[in-house]
């Protein structure tokens, strides 16, 4: 399937380990004991597969790193947050950001930039290094990018059309522009679905597209045997992307019916406010015994809390693949999902997918299948056996493959010189 990857493997086996690194832009938002997402969890699993295929991985990366709390097999370069006021502070930003990662880059001989996620603050340093070490750019699509691309001309004009003045405009078009300009220039576009996959090729041409898909690392395959504590549980970022207004009013319902039934909602938010006008809101439903903040939660007691419920549920709004939901199947967690199409093109045949948002329809199928015993088993059992064929050694396989034949050219250069 790969036979220049086969060819070139044999000739450049012995200087693999040293020439073979990685520098990704890891510019996260998140902090530890905080939140944690999607982009996150995938990228530090996937260096620890990287790493255990003798590629040095390297993660210029916030402060503090959150690879060592998780036990990531990457280097991390850790830097501080840039700090910058006025009405070019995002541009200034992303110069600064540049610098670091143009610094880095050349410090360790990297030979490719991976850029973890579509975010703009995390990619346009990375476009702007690859061009300026001319080295290959490859980017990963969680999801499609928020906010449709547009001609930046056009955009300056529908920026200061909607009341933005001419210097925030100005800026915010010079940002389409890079954005624009580095996701067609990627070498590579990674995608975790083929969904996400769709989307980017109907929003622009990449020069190369493959879908990588996500994995569940082996920890989740535990046998659970945890009495059933919980009726329901959530877990992800508390964010309004994600539903968990609705998930209220869902329960709500449910609590109509069934007086005792508990949800448990485990995650942090990216905002304190969101996350206390939820705990709000869930008084004001009068849900305060039925419905659990837990927070943020280590891995291992995120996984014994999400044994101990009967079902997963998630309302999301927008999901490129749904991390957590294979994870909660690898525990043998039956799932009630609304119908995305990314969901859909995963999850359908181990899964109840929900259309529409209406409460009271998602309630009664959230109450008709707690009281589905059989439902419940064979919901349990499809969706483990579905996520025993993900892995994270079998991306890393695809990723890895792909990356070498970029970056053959480049050692085979350097070779020439020796």
């Amino acid at each position: 399937m790969y036979p220049l990857y086969t060819f070139a493997t044999k000739r450049v086996s012995s200087t693999l380990d040293k020439q073979y690194s990685i520098l990704a832009t890891f510019f996260h938002e998140y902090r530890y004991g905080k939140v944690i997402g999607g982009v996150e969890r995938r990228f530090i699993e996937l260096s620890k597969a990287f790493t255990k295929k003798g590629i040095r991985v390297y993660a210029i990366e916030y402060e503090p790193s959150i690879g060592q709390n998780f036990n990531g097999e990457y280097t991390p370069v850790p830097i501080n947050r840039p700090k910058a006021r006025g009405a070019f502070s995002e541009l200034v930003k992303i110069f600064k950001l540049s610098v670091h990662v143009l610094i880095t880059c050349r410090r360790y001989q990297c030979k490719i930039l991976y850029a973890t996620s579509s975010t703009y603050l995390n990619v346009l340093p990375a476009y702007i290094a690859s061009r300026l070490c001319r080295l290959p750019l490859v980017i990963v699509f969680h999801s499609y990018p928020y906010g449709k691309m547009e001609n930046p001309l056009v955009a300056l004009n529908n920026y200061i059309k909607k009341g933005n003045s001419i210097r925030s405009s100005f800026v915010k078009a010079i940002i389409e522009y890079l954005r624009n300009s580095a996701y067609r220039s990627a070498s590579i576009c990674f995608t975790v679905s083929n969904s996400t996959r769709t989307d980017l090729l109907r929003a622009f041409r990449p020069k190369r597209i493959v879908t990588s898909g996500n994995g569940v690392s082996h920890e989740w395959f535990v046998e659970p045997n945890r009495e059933k504590t919980y009726d329901a549980c959530y877990v992800g970022r508390v964010s309004p992307r994600k539903g968990i207004d609705f998930l209220l009013q869902v329960w709500k319902q449910v609590v109509q019916e069934k007086p005792e039934a508990t949800l448990l909602i485990i995650g942090g938010g990216e905002s304190q406010t969101y996350v206390d006008t939820c705990k709000k809101n869930a008084r004001k439903l009068g849900l305060t015994r039925n419905v659990i903040f837990t927070g943020f939660l280590d891995d291992d007691r995120l996984r014994s809390f999400l044994a101990s419920s009967r079902i997963f549920v998630s309302a999301s709004a927008r999901e490129g693949f749904g991390l957590t939901i294979i994870e909660a199947m690898a525990l043998r967690v039956p799932c009630i999902l609304p119908m995305l199409p990314s969901l859909q093109e995963n999850f359908s045949r181990c899964a109840i997918l929900v259309d529409g948002r209406d409460p009271k329809r998602w309630a009664g199928i959230i109450l008709s299948c707690l009281k589905d015993g059989k439902l419940m088993a064979e919901l349990s059992s499809s969706g483990y056996e579905l996520s025993r064929q993900y892995s994270w050694k079998a991306v890393a396989d695809i990723e890895s493959s792909e990356m070498l034949e970029l970056i053959i050219p480049i050692i085979s250069s350097s070779k020439q010189f020796e």
